[in-house]
């Protein structure tokens, strides 16, 4: 329901507890002048019968529609206390009815307007404090409820925003550290290479020499070929942040683990909510890591066994959606498992490192001969 309806709502009931209101004192007055004209009348009886005649009769009321010709019945002492009874009740019926409509009137206010500002306010001030964590949980389809999910979207990519500008500065501190390192070791590499190379030229070399210098030569050359590719790889670099399909994302990943899934004899079983249609990431980067995420489960999936993989709303984080893989029973006595374990170390780091670079946070629970569990967390 939108705000304007509830405004619309709440002015309803206003008015009809208004109208209601005016309903009844134009009630009590009638009743009360009702009430007027059969006391003159009991009393011009009193008088009549006493001898006493009035010098001017009381007019006939031209309202009343029981035919009231101005001899009204005479109310006798016993029916007063009932009727003055029965209009109490009915005041007392409007009172109750009007203090249950008001009360439910503030009840709406509150659950509609003031806990939300309430709440709407506590977000800034969060925000404003540098807390960029707080989320506001709002599950109201107003404009309020719209306005808390842009607040909610808007701190999600601050922190998206904090995580890449520290990646960045991380990068250019690790890349001039490098530049340094390659400058200072690069020379004495290339004269060492020169050397064996010369030496390697020699005229009656034995071959057991020259296979050496042959040896020094390729791996100077494969020293520098490594640092040069680690410099680039560290090289100050933006991501490039785009809404994709979740679907794609999902496909893209189970493509690249097909081919181990069926050497393992391993199913993936795909949950995909339709809440998360469309999520903003680095593609490339976020599949390489979901790749090795679903890889280390199949690995540590027995054959014969199924990977569960679930996309949908964060229930505990507003504005954040979430990826869950769930891997099968891993067999006691698998040494396999007990490798991929050892090896997937370095693998969860690299995923940890990109899911923490899109300002989000990875949870893997895993044991030697326990079933994996991997929780990604992602703002959006």
């Amino acid at each position: 329901m939108k705000l304007r309806h509830k405004f619309g709502l709440l002015a309803l009931l206003y008015v009809i507890t208004l109208t209601a209101n005016f309903a009844m004192c134009s009630w009590c007055l009638l009743m009360y002048y009702h009430s007027f004209l059969e006391q003159r009348a009991s009393e011009s009886s009193r008088f009549t019968e006493a001898g006493i005649v009035l010098s001017s009769p009381l007019p006939p009321d031209p309202s009343d529609a029981s035919g009231y010709t101005g001899n009204p019945p005479v109310v006798s002492a016993q029916e007063q206390p009932a009727h003055e009874t029965y209009i109490m009740g009915v005041l007392s019926i409007n009172a109750l009815c009007g203090l249950a409509v008001g009360c439910l009137g503030l009840r709406l206010v509150r659950s509609w307007v003031i806990r939300p500002i309430a709440a709407l306010h506590e977000a800034v001030v969060a925000i404003g404090s540098g807390r960029f964590a707080h989320r506001i949980n709002t599950p109201a389809g107003d404009e309020l409820g719209e306005l808390a999910e842009e607040v909610n979207t808007m701190a999600a990519s601050i922190v998206t925003m904090q995580g890449q500008l520290v990646e960045h500065e991380r990068r250019q501190v690790a890349s001039q550290a490098l530049r340094c390192i390659v400058h200072n070791i690069r020379s004495p590499l290339t004269g060492i290479r020169w050397l064996a190379e010369a030496i390697g030229m020699r005229s009656g070399l034995d071959p057991r020499t020259a296979r050496a210098q042959n040896r020094i030569m390729e791996v100077v050359d494969g020293v520098l070929s490594w640092l040069q590719g680690f410099r680039e790889s560290l090289a100050a670099m933006s991501m490039q942040v785009r809404e994709t399909s979740a679907a794609t994302v999902i496909r893209m990943a189970l493509e690249g683990c097909a081919e181990v899934a069926a050497e393992q004899g391993v199913t993936v079983e795909i949950d995909h909510s339709p809440e998360v249609a469309q999520i903003r990431l680095e593609q490339v980067q976020f599949v390489s890591a979901l790749q090795v995420l679903l890889s280390v489960a199949i690995a540590r999936t027995p054959a014969g066994g199924v990977v569960r993989l679930s996309l949908g709303r964060s229930g505990q984080l507003p504005g954040y959606w979430q990826v869950a893989i769930e891997c099968g029973t891993v067999l006691a006595g698998d040494s396999s498992s007990a490798r991929s374990h050892r090896v997937s170390q370095d693998d969860l780091a690299m995923a940890e490192r990109v899911v923490r670079l899109h300002g989000g946070r990875l949870e893997w629970v895993d044991g030697p001969s326990e079933p994996c569990r991997c929780l990604m967390v992602m703002p959006g």
